[in-house]
């Protein structure tokens, strides 16, 4: 294994930190649709 992703929601500002404070790099954005409602998320990489 050479990469670790993780997808968070973009308003998730905790899971973001989480991740950013890991040493995770913001490799992509997208969206989610959860509930009928449509949702930002960022893809986060780690290279191992």
């Amino acid at each position: 294994m050479n990469r670790m992703r993780a997808i968070d929601l973009a308003s998730n500002e905790g899971g973001r930190s989480f991740y950013e404070a890991l040493g995770f790099q913001q490799s992509g954005e997208g969206e989610v649709e959860m509930g009928g409602e449509t949702y930002r998320e960022v893809v986060y990489t780690l290279e191992l």
